[in-house]
């Protein structure tokens, strides 16, 4: 069968505009819906089969991932990042499994994960691609919620870490290249007593879909000359990012221009710095299978009251304190005005219409798993056009 590639349809759409009609365009629509939706099952199936067999290696697992991707007409930058997926997927598990083997107890494990012996009880859950750490301690949950073992902790760092009950780590006091694939939870002196099942334990369930997010991340990102963290590859495209915005900003002509340059700019940041931790946030909630209106009440809360408020003025005044910073002070008031607007007005609405988008796709009938295998795919802000085309395709049949 021959491949289908969505951006090569649509680029075949716009250039050919004679042959283009109402119904050609619908039929390509639908074939993209047809094919997303086909593509996210088999992600889920492929989830399946490694939950049966982890341990199963590489070319058994390409075999198995190309005959359920065939019949949905996979292009070959499809097909690559499925490759690139389940490479370092293997990756990942067979560090996980060997650093297990050498560190049976749980105590030496997270010695070895996190730099430090943890004064109190810990139990470590494995899976085929992370760590769970759960601490009775807070003293050692801070610790490792820092990621640096060295440095004193201080009250700003409980303050900060009390205000989470989970969390996936992106920084580790060791084992860097295992970052992104550890949890940690604050489970209390009781709590660590209670008989913990991950299949049905909500922050489990949660902090797992980000663990899922930092595969696929790391599956795609680009290695760079000095280093191989995550964190490295997002300071060299953020930097990157700020020497365009400076030097289209300086070649601009016109005041128009410049406000065009720093609007584009403003959006394009606050996609990768707000939009993309708002949307893994999302998935995760959808995952652990938390209604829509509690997922908004605490989107919603005041900031003393949610984490996430309060992210999002830490975010909004990054922003507003950036776009002068780069350009001059003399565009203070004008980066400021440009960052209420896509703060306060665009985003309010991209949040809004992808909380509508999970809630449209659980009355389509598709199950948590399936939403989440076919929105994590996409920029949030394209969300709410998806599922209304899923929407249409579904009416249409």
């Amino acid at each position: 069968m021959t491949e289908f590639s969505p951006q090569q349809a649509v680029g075949e759409l716009l250039q050919n505009q004679t042959s283009r009609n109402r119904t050609t365009v619908e039929a390509v629509k639908q074939q993209i819906i047809d094919q997303k939706i086909g593509l996210a099952n088999a992600q889920q199936q492929i989830v399946g089969i490694i939950a049966i067999d982890p341990d199963a290696d590489l070319p058994t697992l390409q075999l198995h991932t190309q005959q359920l991707l065939a019949p949905h007409n996979p292009s070959q930058e499809q097909k690559d990042f499925a490759n690139a997926v389940l490479t370092t997927y293997h990756d990942i598990h067979s560090k996980i499994k060997i650093l297990r083997q050498e560190y049976p107890a749980d105590q030496e494990l997270v010695k070895a994960l996190f730099g430090f012996i943890p004064k109190g009880t810990t139990q470590a859950i494995q899976d085929p691609i992370s760590f769970y750490i759960r601490f009775a301690s807070l003293d050692d949950f801070v610790r490792a919620y820092r990621g640096n073992p060295t440095e004193e902790l201080r009250g700003y760092d409980y303050d900060k870490a009390k205000a989470v009950q989970a969390f996936t780590c992106e920084r580790l006091g060791q084992q860097k290249e295992l970052e992104g694939f550890v949890m940690i939870e604050n489970a209390g002196f009781f709590g660590i007593r209670r008989r913990f099942d991950p299949h049905t334990n909500e922050r489990y369930q949660h902090e797992h879909q980000h663990v899922v997010d930092f595969l696929f991340e790391k599956a795609t990102a680009e290695p760079i000359p000095w280093g191989s963290t995550r964190g490295l590859e997002r300071y060299r495209r953020s930097m990157e990012m700020h020497k365009r915005f400076e030097l289209d900003f300086r070649y601009a002509k016109t005041a128009e221009e410049r406000k065009d340059i720093i609007l584009k700019f403003a959006r394009a940041k606050r996609k990768t710095l707000t939009d993309a931790n708002f949307k893994k946030e999302l998935l995760a909630f959808t995952q652990e299978g938390t209604s829509v209106g509690h997922i908004s009440r605490m989107m919603f809360l005041p900031a003393f009251l949610s984490g996430y408020k309060r992210f999002l003025n830490e975010d909004r005044q990054f922003l507003r304190d950036l776009i002068p910073a780069i350009i001059g002070s003399q565009y203070q008031e004008l980066g400021a005005q440009i960052t209420k607007q896509v703060y306060d007005k665009e985003f309010m609405i991209i949040l809004k219409q992808a909380l509508d988008s999970i809630k449209l796709l659980r009355q389509l009938s598709f199950t948590d798993n399936q939403i989440t295998s076919i929105l994590m795919h996409e920029d949030m802000d394209k969300w709410y056009k998806t599922t209304t085309r899923i929407q249409k395709a579904r009416q249409n049949r």
